[in-house]
């Protein structure tokens, strides 16, 4: 009996420093963590990511995101960064803040603390981006070509009063983590590829891949859902 207590002590002091473990890795802001940029993508910072850019006819939202960017300050608030971005950019003023963000009519949609564990499906962000009166819409990849994709990003990245989120599979494209929320700043149609402004700073600088390979990750199942990620159009009501 003295060594089962002995050893139920153990197992109770192990899961109390797990959950301590787990809390200080999800709910305090990540470390810097630069990783390596997987084959085929190009760091904006790069002199061929500048290249990119100088030689893009899309970036009219390029300004405006970089200008009210801001990075994750939770593991899982790519969404929250992504959404705070986004109305800021609409707003063209910092209304909200990564903590500001939630409210009694977005906690109604989804609370904060599950945010935090889970991170945001394509539904729940678009539910708290109508709770802060933008306009969301939905696009998912299974019942989407990319050749409408392709479409709706070159209209949108020519007009200042609507930007572009992407929800794609971290995995799928040799990176770390499973799904992943980010706003688009520009488009090179010469070359195809997109400048995903990465809201994982702390890991990864903004990032241009090729419209296919963004397209297949944008393709993978979300298990929270159980649909395909995909995309959000948000604009001003």
């Amino acid at each position: 009996m003295k060594v089962l207590n002995t050893l139920l002590k153990i197992a109770l002091g192990s899961a109390a420093l797990l959950s301590v473990g787990a809390y200080a890795y999800l709910f305090t802001p990540p470390s810097p963590d630069p990783t390596s940029l997987p084959k085929g993508m190009v760091s904006l910072y790069s002199a061929a990511g500048q290249r990119l850019l100088r030689t893009s006819h899309y970036q009219q939202d390029y300004e405006s995101i970089k200008q009210y960017f801001v990075g994750q300050e939770r593991r899982a608030y790519c969404g929250v960064a992504s959404s705070v971005i986004a109305l800021n950019a609409l707003a063209k003023r910092p209304r909200y803040t990564q903590q500001t963000l939630f409210d009694d009519a977005t906690d109604k949609i989804v609370p904060a603390w599950r945010v935090a564990l889970n991170g945001l499906t394509l539904d729940e962000l678009e539910g708290i981006l109508a709770a802060k009166n933008a306009r969301a819409n939905t696009f998912y990849a299974e019942d989407e070509g990319r050749d409408q994709f392709r479409q709706k990003m070159k209209t949108i990245l020519t007009e200042d009063n609507d930007y572009l989120l992407v929800n794609y599979s971290r995995q799928t494209l040799g990176q770390e983590w499973v799904g992943h929320i980010s706003p688009i700043a520009a488009y090179n149609e010469a070359e195809d590829k997109v400048l995903v402004f990465d809201v994982t700073d702390y890991q990864y600088p903004p990032t241009w891949i090729d419209v296919d390979v963004l397209w297949v990750a944008m393709l993978a199942k979300d298990i929270q859902s159980n649909k395909s990620r995909g995309y959000l159009i948000v604009s001003n009501t």
